[in-house]
């Protein structure tokens, strides 16, 4: 109906235009109203919107008797489908073009994309690549190779990485205090190494978590330098941690501390993340948390400078422990 009453202000507008048919017809009080209702509507986008699409579906509920005036306007020009905008492409033709001229330039340019991928030149890798992307699954690599990778790609991402005998661990962990001046420490309350944590710190202030976060987190957040933790094993290809935190050493000796002492067996390293999975049953059973961890926390996401222990250690050092 709108479409024909737009329709008819052209024909008005027009000279010597014969009208339409039905232009002419008287319009009952009822139809005037509702014509007043439609301007109303019009003068709010969203009351237009909403107005306009309750008409279309009571379409077909216009009782026959409103007159010459509305039939005509309603015979020809029913909305068959749902309320669309198509009024908007009827009303301004040069928005159907633009329309389609952004539909075709947009395909015109993901066909020059995917005709230059095509005939791209594909490039061999090298035998260095070659060798990189299977890492940890050839049978040749042995647990020095490991090792010498797992040093490697660990150092890189800044961690402070130290080779010992295990009969050294005491005595490297003392040493690591000292160097780096942490004084207040944190550790579990079980392990495989933990005699050799209290026997290190027996000098220091030590904190053992054995009791609610609550009554000791001021002091954890604000006074503890570093949490001493045991680790599940590493990941040579890629350099990093698995630790499976528990009651007994929970994720919060490796997060909160601003720096962080991980002791890792040689013997529990493995070639790639697959084998971590694979040999220690995560298709059967997981941790509650199970964590990777690759260097001392790190991010850039403030103009892009790259900045040290916003989201957890700003120093990780790891004790790596050659096997009797």
């Amino acid at each position: 109906m709108l479409l024909r009453l737009r329709k008819e202000a052209k024909n008005k507008a027009e000279k010597e235009t014969p009208a339409l048919k039905g232009q002419n017809a008287a319009s009952s009080g009822l139809e005037t109203a509702a014509m007043k209702g439609f301007a109303l509507a019009a003068s709010n986008a969203s009351l237009y919107h909403t107005s306009t699409y309750m008409a279309t579906k009571l379409q077909n509920l216009i009782p026959n008797k409103l007159g010459a005036w509305t039939q005509c306007r309603t015979s020809q020009n029913r909305l068959r489908k749902p309320y669309t905008r198509s009024w908007l492409n009827a009303a301004n033709p040069k928005a159907t073009s633009s329309s389609e001229e952004t539909k075709m330039n947009t395909r015109l340019a993901k066909d020059n994309i995917l005709g230059r991928l095509k005939q791209a030149k594909r490039t061999p890798k090298s035998a260095e690549e070659l060798a990189f992307f299977p890492w940890g699954s050839h049978p040749d690599i042995t647990i020095d190779d490991k090792a010498k990778r797992f040093v490697d790609m660990m150092s890189a991402n800044h961690a402070d990485v130290r080779t010992i005998q295990r009969s050294e661990l005491t005595q490297a962990l003392r040493d690591v205090m000292n160097s780096y001046s942490f004084n207040r420490v944190a550790m579990g309350t079980a392990g495989e190494f933990i005699r050799d944590f209290e026997a290190a710190a027996h000098d220091r202030q030590v904190t053992s978590f054995n009791q609610q976060i609550e009554a000791w987190k001021t002091e954890l957040f604000n006074d503890i330098d570093v949490g001493i933790t045991h680790t599940l094993g590493g990941i040579a290809d890629t350099g990093a941690l698995v630790l499976w935190p528990n009651e007994h050493e929970p994720r919060t000796l490796s997060l909160v501390p601003p720096s962080h002492i991980a002791v890792i067996k040689k013997s529990a390293l493995y070639g790639h993340f697959l084998q971590v999975m694979q040999e220690n049953n995560w298709d059967h059973y997981m941790p509650t948390n199970a964590l990777l961890i690759s260097g001392p926390s790190k991010t850039a996401d403030i103009q892009q400078t790259l900045a040290y222990g916003a989201h957890g250690p700003s120093q990780l050092i790891v004790l790596l422990l050659e096997d009797e």
